[in-house]
């Protein structure tokens, strides 16, 4: 009797059924905590990643700007040789419009003053491309502020710094074509140094035609440091013109894609 009254106890399916709601409970707690641990551990690792790679990204950007403030600082010197240069030219060029009635003009002369404007800022544009070398030496940098000083000095050769309202500048120039044209040649040599720099360092490939321009022109500049036949000179300056300008537009350097 007290058998089935133990089996026929009410309260005992109530202590079965609320132990088996508390195991249950108990499950999904911990399924619960195993998920909220799986989620906080792949929210950690997604930030940890995130954090990573901001950092990365600091990193190469600040190594960017600093190429940069370094390219800048240097480039400070760069752009007051150039724009001397062509200052000078500018200046000469505008004295001789307002003194075209006094002094003696010549053709050559002015395209010269054109050619050299060109040269000078084809220079100036293919600096641009030294912004992206990450590490400088004192050779690289005097190499360059020497072929910037070397271009001045090519740029005062067509004026003087002050002359008189009757000066013949005809006669000027071949007084000093030899100083004019060896400073050329003595240029554009250093621009071979500094061009395949550009290369080595992998900032910009050289042109092919690079290797007929130079000897073209050193060719131009060598036959005018001998001769003393006008139209010899007036056919040079034409030809060094025309040979600059197709190689300038024709080839990679013509454009500048910054990254």
């Amino acid at each position: 009797m007290l058998g089935d009254l133990a089996r026929h106890d009410p309260k005992k399916p109530k202590v079965a059924s609320s132990f088996r709601h508390q195991t249950q409970r108990r499950r999904s707690g911990t399924v619960l905590l195993r998920l909220l641990s799986d989620t906080d551990l792949k929210r950690g690792c997604y930030f940890r990643n995130c954090h990573l790679v901001h950092v990365r990204l600091t990193m190469l950007q600040e190594k960017k700007w600093g190429n940069h403030r370094m390219f800048e600082y240097l480039g400070v010197l760069i752009a007051v040789i150039l724009g001397l240069s062509l200052t000078h030219l500018l200046r000469g060029l505008s004295k001789l419009i307002h003194m075209r009635r006094t002094i003696k003009p010549y053709w050559v002369q002015v395209v010269w003053t054109v050619n050299i404007l060109l040269y000078v800022l084809a220079v100036w544009w293919g600096m641009f491309w030294w912004n992206r070398l990450e590490s400088w030496s004192i050779e690289e940098f005097f190499g360059i502020a020497a072929y910037c000083v070397v271009l001045f000095m090519l740029s005062s050769m067509l004026y003087p710094p002050e002359f008189p309202s009757d000066l013949d500048f005809e006669d000027y120039f071949f007084r000093n074509k030899s100083w004019f044209f060896g400073i050329q040649i003595l240029a554009f040599l250093l621009d071979v140094p500094e061009t395949l720099a550009k290369g080595v360092a992998h900032l910009r490939d050289v042109p092919v035609q690079y290797a007929i321009y130079i000897p073209t022109i050193i060719l131009i500049c060598v036959i005018g440091l001998l001769t003393k036949n006008r139209r010899v000179h007036g056919g040079l300056c034409i030809a060094w013109l025309f040979a600059t300008v197709s190689y300038v537009t024709l080839t990679s350097i013509d454009r500048i894609v910054a990254h």
